[in-house]
């Protein structure tokens, strides 16, 4: 397993090595672990998402949907606006 980190991490690392509660980067790792796994899973969308996705899915089953094509809109887009950007 790969444990490189981000420099962010490693920097959280050193500061909590530095304050003497752990003695190796594994016990700052496995303490975050164990925090982590004590809080539960994470929702892998904010909690304040939720109500929109439900929303949309919800639109979605009831077929209240607009076709759109990316393509057909920036063509139309450059054509109305041209290339002001």
């Amino acid at each position: 397993m790969s444990d490189a980190l981000s420099p962010q991490y490693e920097a959280f690392i050193r500061d909590q090595l530095a304050t003497g509660m752990f003695a190796t980067r594994e016990q700052v790792i496995e303490a975050g672990l164990d925090a982590l796994q004590q809080q539960g899973p994470v929702p892998l969308v904010p909690l304040e998402h939720e109500a929109l996705l439900e929303e949309a899915e919800a639109d979605l089953a009831a077929g209240r949907v607009i076709e759109w094509n990316y393509e057909e809109q920036r063509a139309r887009l450059l054509k109305e606006f041209g290339n002001q950007a």
